[in-house]
């Protein structure tokens, strides 16, 4: 009996600039496999909207394991080749910054906050998933805002959209 061809896992890839930072989006499908050299690799974050899979430097048996609607940080791996292996369909985006010698931090919003203020210089909001308005601006996937030190943001989030925010420490 002859086998079926079955073509290797694929991967949908694209990115999008904000002006200091960028996020990559990869849609794949179970058992892709992303790796990336530490020249050209300057993510810090990846979150994962649904699927799982782990994250690691390459040949490295020790992984990080990445379940949905949770963020990773990475930047430990700076000046490691990492890879990301999918253990199911997946779609994931990486949080990348253009200067590794200067550290980032994150913040996960929930439904439940219903503002927020910064405490840091440099603080970008990024709707990862869904829709908000945050003090009168809608945001949709993918869209960004970079918030002011010191102001209060009004978050209203209904349909609980993934949001984050990303600072610059």
């Amino acid at each position: 009996m002859e086998e079926e061809y079955k073509s290797d896992p694929a991967c949908k890839r694209f990115y999008r600039e904000y002006g200091g930072f960028t996020i990559c989006v990869n849609i794949g499908e179970k058992g892709y496999v992303l790796a990336e050299h530490y020249n050209k690799r300057f993510t810090a974050f990846y979150y994962l909207i649904y699927g799982s899979g782990r994250v690691g430097k390459l040949f490295d048996p020790n992984y990080l394991p990445m379940e949905q609607k949770t963020i990773v940080d990475v930047q430990d791996y700076f000046y490691d080749e990492l890879a990301f292996q999918a253990l199911e369909d997946f779609h994931l985006i990486g949080f990348n910054i253009y200067h590794k010698h200067i550290p980032w931090e994150y913040k996960l919003l929930t439904p439940d906050d219903r503002s927020v203020v910064m405490n840091k210089e440099k603080n970008h909001l990024i709707c990862l998933n869904g829709k908000v308005n945050v003090s009168g601006t809608s945001l949709k996937r993918y869209d960004h805002l970079k918030l002011e030190k010191d102001v209060e943001y009004i978050l209203d989030n209904p349909d609980g959209a993934e949001i984050c925010i990303f600072s610059e420490t």
